[in-house]
């Protein structure tokens, strides 16, 4: 395997992760969107009924799921 198709599937892992993320967030009610920081460093905001909070990675957004929408929302 070439180191094209390496880097191609490693970049692919955190969107494939975001996504999946996003949808349990859906499920339990929840907006995730990903906004890009400064430089390369993405930041997320989720929000539930009035309340927005940013997080600063995909690990925050699972554990913040997981405490607002029961231990299940993010399995």
């Amino acid at each position: 395997m070439n180191q094209v198709a390496v880097n191609a599937s490693q970049a692919a892992e955190p969107d494939k992760r975001f996504e999946t993320l996003r949808a349990q967030c859906a499920l339990a009610g929840v907006t995730l969107h990903r906004f890009q920081a400064d430089g390369d460093r993405a930041v997320f905001i989720v929000t539930r009924w009035a309340l927005t909070r940013q997080l600063d990675t995909l690990d925050d957004v699972a554990e913040w799921l997981a405490r607002v929408a029961g231990p299940r929302a993010a399995a």
